[in-house]
């Protein structure tokens, strides 16, 4: 359990009832400088194994038996997921401080974000969980990072929890009030303070989770506070600006004519991604055209007609910002979906969606889908 840098600015409190102190998360952004210095520190295991394991497969694979090889392909991946996750959070984390504008808000229905949440992050065998949201419920905020919230949130109650999750929703005075509780032990006393500060976790987690939650919840202009329940369990309170509107419907985009097995076209200037890109979107079931430039995408847009485009941002001859501007110029080009994929997504101009780079294949194809009007190959 996590959060960042400078991340609570306010004293613990102790409650009237006389019950454990609580954390309260304040919005002062930490300098990235600092989180690198000790994500530098986090990085090197992962990286240390990768390139182990590399430097075994490149010089000692005639020496492996099969058995030893599948087990150095599973370490492989497994060290390459959790070294993917810390740059993006550790990415997540700077781009959400750092935004230059707040984010454009939608209605959200709660009753439905939390059962969405409840889909990507299922509790394990043993652990119920049981939600008390009224229907009517409307807050302020974004579809992903509501969802990121949630998630990230449910995960810490099955992680550290015990065998009951319980979420509830109320409008309150100073807005929708979500809390989500379990009835684990707790957060342990000499880490409250520390709660929302990066690489302070409790054994099994990156060390950004509550971080990226409290950036979240602020960047909607709400609040969130831990306190131990009693009897003893984990207790978050999220506070979100309310909506009396009814949810929005996602919006549709003019593209080309329908093509099957659709074409996406891939831009980067690093053969190695194109390549990867290639194999992960075609095992999805799409057709794959590369591209090394803008240039070169602007021509091969004119012949092939992707249903969809995967750009770099950094790029030579012609970067990703300045392709995605002349396509949107294009005739019947305006609406054509558009994933930028970059180290730097917040530079991201005018695309549909910016990712991070590296970002898990399950992430990138789960994206294009949802951008195709959400029909999966």
């Amino acid at each position: 359990m996590v959060a960042r840098e400078s991340g609570i600015a306010r004293h613990d409190e102790v409650a009237a009832n006389g019950s454990a102190p609580a954390a309260i998360a304040s919005a002062r952004p930490a300098g990235l400088n600092e989180v690198l210095v000790i994500a530098a520190h986090e990085l090197r295991q992962p990286a240390a194994v990768i390139y182990g394991l590399a430097s075994t497969l490149c010089h000692q694979r005639a020496t492996l038996t099969d058995e030893q090889l599948d087990e150095v392909v599973r370490r492989l991946h497994r060290q390459a997921e959790r070294l993917v996750a810390l740059l993006n959070e550790t990415l997540d984390l700077d781009r959400i401080q750092r935004a230059e504008a707040p984010p454009e808000l939608c209605t959200i229905e709660l009753a439905s974000a939390v059962e969405r949440a409840l889909t990507l992050a299922q509790p394990p065998p043993g652990v119920q969980v049981s939600v008390a949201i009224p229907s009517a419920l409307h807050v302020l905020g974004t579809e992903p990072g509501l969802e990121r919230v949630l998630v990230n949130l449910l995960s810490n109650a099955y992680r550290y929890g015990g065998s009951h999750v319980r979420i509830e929703g109320r409008s309150g005075h100073e807005g929708v009030q979500l809390r989500i509780q379990d009835d684990g032990p707790g957060v342990p006393a000499h880490l409250v303070q520390h709660l929302f500060q990066p690489f302070r976790a409790q054994p099994g987690g990156n060390g950004l989770g509550l971080a990226i939650v409290l950036a979240l919840v602020e960047s909607f202009g709400g609040t969130i506070t831990y306190r131990q329940a009693d009897p003893p369990g984990a207790e978050f309170d999220v506070t979100l600006r309310p909506d009396t509107g009814p949810p929005l419907s996602a919006g549709t985009c003019d593209t080309w004519a329908v093509d099957e097995p659709p074409t996406i076209l891939v831009v980067d200037d690093e053969p190695d991604i194109r390549w990867l890109l290639r194999v992960a979107l075609e095992a999805a079931g799409y057709r794959v055209v590369e591209a090394p430039d803008g240039q070169a995408a602007l021509e091969a847009i004119r012949v092939r007609r992707p249903r969809l485009v995967v750009s770099d941002l950094m790029m030579p001859v012609m970067d990703g910002n300045e392709l995605i501007h002349r396509i949107r110029a294009m005739p019947g080009c305006a609406a054509l979906p558009i994933v930028a994929l970059s180290a730097n997504p917040h530079l991201a101009r005018n695309a549909n969606l910016a990712m991070a780079k590296p970002c898990l294949i399950g992430d990138l194809t789960r994206a294009v889908g949802t951008l195709l009007n959400g029909v999966h190959p």
